[in-house]
This record gives C-alpha cells, sequence and structure tokens, in this order.
C-alpha cells in the first residue's frame, strides 16, 4: 500500500503541473483594463462603457456642467470596476475547472492504462482511448459552448513544441534498450531518413499534381506548399503500436526498428520541414527563392544533413558534460534534489539550445537522454536514481495522454462554425490513401534493399506489422497548424484527421495482427536475447569504453562472473546488478565502503529469500571475495 500510494503521488503530481501549464496556456484572449486582466466576453463591454463616458465628458465639457461630469464619472466608473472585479472571479473560476476536468480526465486514462496491462486489452491501446475520451470532452464542450467559452483547450504548437514534447523524447530516450537500438542503428537509421525522403517525396509530387488538376485545394503554381505537406505527414507516431508490441514481448529486432524509426523521424521531419519552411514566399524576402525547383531541393537535403549530424553532436555534449560533473562530484549524492535537478534542467536545456540554434531539438534531447542513461544515471545515488526513471516515465506518460486528449477534442471542436479551421472530405480522403500507399512503398523496398546485407532479415510478416505501425501523431499537426499559406486550414484538419484515422484503425488492430502472425517470443528468450548484449552495451569501442569513458564519465563496468554460475552458462556474461563498479574501485574511499557494505547485504538476502536458487550461492563468496 505504501509503495502504491508514492506511485500514485508521482503520477498525479506530474500531471497537476502539466494541466497548470494547459489551463494557463489556452484561456481566452485577455485584455488589460485598471491594470485587471478582463476576459475577451467581458472587456469590450467595459470599454464600450469607457467610449460612452468619454462621448459624455466631452458633451457636458462644452455645456461646463461639471457637476454632471463627475457624477457620471463616478458612476460609470463604479460599475466599470463591479464588471472587472467580476471578470477576474469568473476568469479564476475558469481556470480552477479546467485544471480540475484536466486532471479527472487525465486520471481516467491512468486507470484505463492499469486494466489494459492486466487484462490485455489488445484491441484498445492507451492512445486510442485517450483520443476517444477527448472526443466525448470535445462534443461536451459543443453542446456547452455558449458556457465554456472560446479558446477552452485549443491547441497550440508553443505549448505542444516546448512544454509537452521534450518529457515524451527524453522519455523514449532515456528508456531506450540501448543493445537492441544500436545493434540495429543502420536499419532504422535507413528507415528514419531515406524512409522520410521516399515518403515526402511520393506523398509531396502526387498533391502537386492533383492541385494542378484542381482536385484539392493546394497551390497548384508551385511544388513547395504540397512538398511541405509531405514532408509533415511523414511523421510517424506509433505510440499505441510500440505499447502492444511490449505488453505482447514481440520481436526484439522489430520492436527496435519500429520504435527507433518512429523517434528519429519525428526528428528528421521537423528538420526537413523547417528547411523547406526557409524557402517559403511568406517567409523571405528574396524573390530568388520563390520558384521552388529541385535544385532548391538538393540544397534542402544539404542543410537537412548538416543540421542532423551537428543536433546529434549536441546531444552527446550535453550528456557527457553532465555525466562528467556528477562523477567527478560525489558529494552531490548527499543532495538527491540537485542530482534531479541537474539531470532535467540540463536535458531541458540541451532541448531549447536546439530549438534557438534552429537545430534539431528533438535529435539533441534523445541522444542527451541515451548518453545521460548510460553514464549519469549509475553516478546518482540509488534513491534519486530511482526516482528519477520514475520520473520520467511518469511526465512522458502525461504529456503524452494530454497531446492525444487535445487532439480528441479539436477533432470536434474543429466543426463548429467559430473555427479556425476548413474541411475538404475528398483531400481527407486522398491524403490518407497516399499516406498508406507511400507507406508501402517505402518498407517494401527498403526492407528488400536491407535484407541484401543484413544477417537477420526483415521477414514479410515483420514489414506488414512496419506497414501498420505507420500511424500519424501530434507532430504532424502541430506542424500543420503552423504552414504560413492560405491553405493552412485544409492542411491542418486534413492532418487532424489522418491522425484519428490511422491511431484508431490501425492502432487498434495491431495486437491482433503481431499475435496472428507469431511475432511474439517467450520472456525467457527475450530476456536471453538481451542479456547476451549487456556485456557491448557501451556506447564506444569497448577498449575506449572500458579505459576512458567509465572512467570520466561514470557509468557502469562489467566484473567477471565466476565460471559455472548460472549467469555464465546462461550466456549473460557480465553483470552489473550484481557486481557494481564501485565495488573495484579504492577501498579508502567512504562511499565505497557504504556500497560494499550495501552489497553484502543485498547479496545475503537474496540468498536468505531463494536458498534453492544457485544464485545466491555464487553471488556472496563473491562479494566476500
Amino acid at each position: 500500500l505504501e509503495e502504491a500510494g508514492e506511485m500514485l503521488l508521482t503520477m498525479i503530481r506530474p500531471s497537476v503541473l502539466i494541466f497548470a501549464f494547459l489551463s494557463t496556456a489556452l484561456r481566452p484572449t485577455e485584455i488589460a483594463v485598471n491594470g485587471a486582466q478582463l476576459s475577451s466576453e467581458t472587456a469590450p463591454e467595459i470599454l464600450l462603457e469607457r467610449q460612452d463616458l468619454s462621448h459624455l465628458n466631452n458633451q457636458t465639457r462644452l455645456h461646463g456642467d461639471t457637476t454632471t461630469t463627475t457624477e457620471l464619472s463616478d458612476t460609470h466608473l463604479g460599475r466599470g470596476e463591479n464588471k472587472v472585479e467580476e471578470a477576474v472571479s469568473a476568469k479564476h473560476y475558469h481556470v480552477g475547472m479546467t485544471a480540475l476536468w484536466s486532471v479527472i480526465v487525465l486520471c481516467s486514462v491512468l486507470f484505463y492504462k492499469y486494466y489494459f496491462h492486466r487484462y490485455k486489452l489488445l484491441y484498445l491501446p492507451e492512445s486510442v482511448a485517450a483520443i476517444l475520451i477527448g472526443m466525448v470532452v470535445g462534443t461536451t464542450m459543443v453542446i456547452l459552448h455558449e458556457y465554456l467559452g472560446k479558446g477552452f483547450l485549443e491547441f497550440k504548437p508553443e505549448l505542444f513544441f516546448y512544454i509537452l514534447l521534450p518529457p515524451i523524447i527524453f522519455k523514449a530516450g532515456f528508456g531506450v534498450e540501448k543493445t537492441l537500438f544500436f545493434a540495429n542503428i543502420g536499419s532504422i537509421a535507413v528507415f528514419a531518413f531515406f524512409g522520410t525522403i521516399i515518403s515526402t517525396l511520393i506523398i509531396g509530387f502526387s498533391l502537386f499534381a492533383l492541385s494542378k488538376a484542381g482536385t484539392i485545394p493546394l497551390d497548384s503554381e508551385n511544388a513547395l506548399e504540397s512538398l511541405m505537406f509531405g514532408t509533415l505527414i511523414s511523421s510517424t507516431d506509433p505510440v499505441s503500436t510500440v505499447s502492444i508490441m511490449a505488453s505482447l514481448d514481440a520481436n526484439p529486432m522489430l520492436h527496435a526498428i519500429i520504435f527507433g524509426e518512429s523517434v528519429l523521424n519525428d526528428a528528421v521531419c521537423i528538420t526537413l520541414y523547417k528547411t523547406l519552411e526557409g524557402f517559403h514566399p511568406f517567409l523571405t524576402d528574396s524573390a530568388d527563392l520563390v520558384n521552388f525547383s529541385m535544385h532548391d531541393l538538393g540544397k534542402c537535403m544539404i542543410i537537412f544533413l548538416g543540421i542532423t549530424v551537428v543536433s546529434i553532436m549536441l546531444g552527446v555534449t550535453f550528456g557527457l558534460l553532465c555525466s562528467l560533473v556528477s562523477n567527478k562530484t560525489p558529494l552531490i549524492k548527499n543532495h538527491p534534489e540537485i542530482e534531479m535537478g541537474m539531470t532535467f534542467f540540463v536535458a531541458y536545456m540541451c532541448y531549447c539550445v536546439g530549438e534557438i540554434l534552429e537545430m534539431s531539438g528533438i535529435m539533441a534531447l534523445f541522444f542527451c537522454a541515451i548518453v545521460l542513461a548510460h553514464y549519469h544515471s549509475h553516478n546518482l545515488s540509488e534513491s534519486s536514481r530511482i526516482a528519477v526513471e520514475s520520473s520520467v516515465q511518469a511526465f512522458g506518460f502525461v504529456a503524452e495522454t494530454a497531446v492525444f486528449i487535445v487532439l480528441g477534442i479539436t477533432a470536434i471542436t474543429s466543426f463548429i462554425p467559430q473555427s479556425q479551421y476548413a474541411w475538404s472530405p475528398l483531400f481527407v480522403v486522398i491524403g490518407t490513401s497516399l499516406c498508406l500507399i507511400s507507406r508501402i512503398i517505402q518498407v517494401s523496398l527498403l526492407s528488400s534493399i536491407l535484407n541484401l546485407a543484413l544477417k537477420d532479415r526483415i521477414t514479410g510478416q515483420m514489414q506488414l506489422v512496419m506497414i501498420m505501425a505507420g500511424l500519424r501523431g501530434a507532430v504532424s499537426f502541430a506542424l500543420a497548424v503552423q504552414v504560413p499559406a492560405s491553405s493552412s486550414k485544409f492542411m491542418a484538419t486534413t492532418t487532424l484527421a489522418i491522425v484519428v484515422i490511422t491511431t484508431i484503425l490501425m492502432g487498434s488492430f495491431s495486437g491482433s495482427l503481431i499475435k496472428m502472425l507469431g511475432l511474439s517470443i517467450s520472456k525467457d528468450e527475450k530476456e536471453g536475447l538481451v542479456q547476451a548484449g549487456r556485456n557491448n552495451s557501451g556506447l564506444f569501442c569497448g577498449a575506449c569504453e572500458e579505459n576512458f569513458m567509465s572512467k570520466v564519465f561514470g557509468g557502469v563496468e562489467r566484473s567477471p562472473v565466476l565460471p559455472g554460475s548460472p549467469i555464465a552458462e546462461e550466456g549473460g556474461g557480465n553483470d552489473a546488478r550484481f557486481f557494481p563498479k564501485n565495488l573495484q574501485d579504492d577501498e579508502d574511499d567512504e562511499e565505497v565502503e557504504r556500497q560494499h557494505l550495501i552489497a553484502a547485504q543485498a547479496s545475503l538476502v537474496l540468498t536468505e529469500d531463494a536458498k534453492d536458487d544457485q544464485l545466491g550461492s555464487y553471488v556472496v563468496p563473491a562479494v566476500q571475495a
């Protein structure tokens, strides 16, 4: 009960923080009157009264009736001040109710997540449930629109990119299984980079041809607008598929490729989109850039590759600097708040610096999180490390859920007359079809090429699951609402429809497809694959990792396993769970002595709790030695 209570508090606290931001950033437009903030509904009435009062003052001043002017001023100002107080009170109530209902909705998804994993409800993943709950909330908002007011939980790109997206990316990088990720980094990079480019070109030029025929509402004179839409809609977000694969213990290679592609693909799409955006005539004064050509497309690719390399270097640099500080200042282990603060602030600083420098903040943050997990997390005290890992999972879950809920709300509220969006049903059908066609082409083509060099081939069953994992997500919609063009309102609704359709339909069938194709493996087989690669899980080559990186930046060094032990017999190699790095360091260090005692106590407890288990008989002698 104690652990459950702590976990519940850990999950609720970040939700309150996130939705406090939501309720503050998504409130209606405000106008300042006499130092008070008024809502857009109340302020015009008071401003009109001020104008009437000014007009009356001018008239009475012409007639010399100063007494009447004073009385009118007192009367109108008194009424105005009362309305100011009422507006401030109403705004406070509105923000409070927004935050309360946001947390209630989030908690409903939280409880569903528990039942999803307990009963394996594969037909309704968490992301699908969040969108459906958001659509219910959106329907309620449409019915009670006059009471809720404008601006209630409206999707804001700035809020998404700087508040909600960083926790999601940090969770992905911090929790990635490095052994499987880097073992398949070649395949991941091919699908993330070349797959995105193929998808962009197929969708972009197909839409440009259709726009020339007058079928869809896009620019028919310039291919740039169509290519921008092709880029943003190529961003995949298979959250539901990844969660189902984890629940079903799917093939590790398939899991790693889909997961890695989705993270890097988001970064690639944002970088490529911003590169294309720089050529848009709405955003540049140079007339030479208006006529976008194939030469400009080649220039975009060069800029894109440069941004990618610099972003990765930026993320690795921030991660190594943080690891260096934590490794060389052991006294901070007595201050868990400093350890946790340094972890999150450095990661967020990395993301902000990447965005400010017009690099890829997502890619920088992802690789920064990988480095922090590999080196920095092992330099933290045990309590801080557990707290950081739990907080990362909690923040990531809250952010993901909030994004899907808001998308569900926007999908419904975009139909009301006051909405800033416009719908084109034909554009939706064509866009969805092109996304599916491009996904089939890129997966089939790139898998055939990779199979020529891969030892473990990407089978036809895997390719089918990868096609089904081509869901679109919030990154696509956030970019669509930022398109600087007259057709952006059609792009936004088409993107939103594709996100909802692919998430609900393709996400719901992923679990059944994985089970039907027999791509699940037993937990023992999966653990064996992961354990076998732990000995080579360093980020750099073995000699460099052992002789330099781990000594300078910290992390976990592998200690020899006694011959004949269960770990050695299973091929697990060196296991850091029982042989931490600090047990091999200088005996005079007080921290090392403390960890000696902790390790010995843990080993003795292990032996007492599992007397029949062979593992304890090897651990205790090793610690004593």
